[in-house]
């Protein structure tokens, strides 16, 4: 017979890694950015996997439904990197990744394992606490990189480095915090829309205030397109019931976007630092006509 205790702890598992995962921070590493975040997120994973398959053996938790074709298409992707990467002129570094970032085959095979431990045994009755796990820590991370920018940029003791007046607090760099954040916006915003209590939904605005606060503190162009999109889509799906012109109107604003970026004088030359290929070649630009 099995517990609702023991049906719990594959579930808090999972809310555990996704909630500590993005505010990961390893200051006493070399690489205290993505090298650290990785390996915890590398750890957590092999946790959940094995836990998940404890279950599977011991306690028979499992989805009364599995979506084969779904794990087919991953596994043959899976298997076509691993063939490239077999095929290429150096399988070492493919295997680990780039020194900066370990984004390698042994990164992509634990992406695969959470991938099928999530399609094996992730409940519908969970969503919500994922929900609310994904947006307290974005919220969180919101209120850190506002933090950051204070003592940076008033204070004018930086708690952590700043990529020339733009945050990126844990993140390191600041266009990957922006799109973390970006990603997490629906999950406030879904909060919001269930809450039926006024003053609840007056937090859940502020919430969203510090999270758009946070997005422009990174001073990332796709940060602030993001804004965009976001608001436009929640406009647009709340006035129209036609599938096909909410598509259409969010498609056309994307393309709008998209020849301001090509046309964009500041983009066509780019930023301060530029990370080329796997060699990690840093090349530099004069920052100052650029905002981003």
């Amino acid at each position: 017979m099995k517990t609702n205790s023991e049906k719990d702890i594959l579930k808090y598992l999972f809310l555990i890694g996704i909630f500590i995962g993005p505010l990961f921070f390893w200051p006493w590493s070399a690489i205290s950015f993505e090298i650290p975040k990785v390996f915890f997120m590398n750890r957590w994973i092999e946790i959940f996997a094995f836990a998940s398959v404890t279950y599977l053996i011991f306690i028979r938790i499992q989805k009364e439904k599995v979506d084969s074709m779904l794990i087919s298409l991953v596994l043959i992707f899976f298997l076509q990197v691993i063939t490239s990467s077999l095929l290429g002129v150096d399988f070492n570094k493919s295997l680990s990744g780039n020194y900066y970032r370990a984004d390698g085959l042994i990164t992509l095979a634990h992406l695969v394992i959470l991938f099928l431990s999530v399609v094996l045994f992730y409940r519908e009755n969970w969503l919500v606490s994922t929900f609310k796990i994904l947006a307290y820590s974005s919220i969180l991370l919101s209120l850190w990189t506002i933090i950051n920018a204070v003592f940076a940029f008033i204070i004018h003791k930086p708690l952590m480095p700043a990529w020339d007046k733009a945050v990126g607090i844990n993140f390191g760099n600041p266009n990957f915090l922006a799109g973390y954040l970006i990603v997490s916006l629906p999950f406030t915003l879904y909060f919001y829309n269930k809450e039926p209590k006024i003053k609840h939904k007056q937090l859940i605005l502020i919430s969203l205030a510090v999270q758009f606060t946070a997005i422009l503190l990174t001073r990332s162009w796709a940060g602030i397109f993001g804004i965009l999109i976001f608001l436009l889509m929640n406009v647009v799906m709340k006035t129209s019931k036609n599938l096909l012109l909410t598509l259409t109107i969010i498609l056309a604003f994307m393309g709008c976007l998209g020849l301001f970026i090509l046309n964009h004088k500041s983009i066509q030359t780019p930023g301060i630092t530029i990370a080329e290929g796997r060699e990690r070649i840093l090349i530099y630009f004069n920052r100052s006509q650029n905002w981003f």
